[in-house]
């Protein structure tokens, strides 16, 4: 009748407290990324006054940044 099984339906009516269990939040690594991002930005900033052709691709943005160390793809 309501479109779920019944064991799911019984567990439902059985519980007496409905409060979900807060999870412990978790800890966010830096990303590879993280030491270039400020090249990227201010190389995007820069492209927004340049003519559309002129403006630095991703591929040149990513064989810059691999210059620098960067160790991602």
């Amino acid at each position: 009748m309501t479109g779920h099984d019944r064991k799911t339906v019984r567990k439902h009516l059985q519980m007496e407290d409905f409060s979900s269990e807060a999870s412990a939040p978790r800890r966010k690594s830096p990303s590879k990324l993280s030491p270039s991002k400020g090249y990227i930005d201010r190389t995007l900033e820069t492209d927004l006054h340049e003519w559309r052709k002129q403006r630095h691709t991703a591929t040149r943005i990513y064989a810059k940044i691999l210059g620098t160390g960067y160790e991602g793809s």
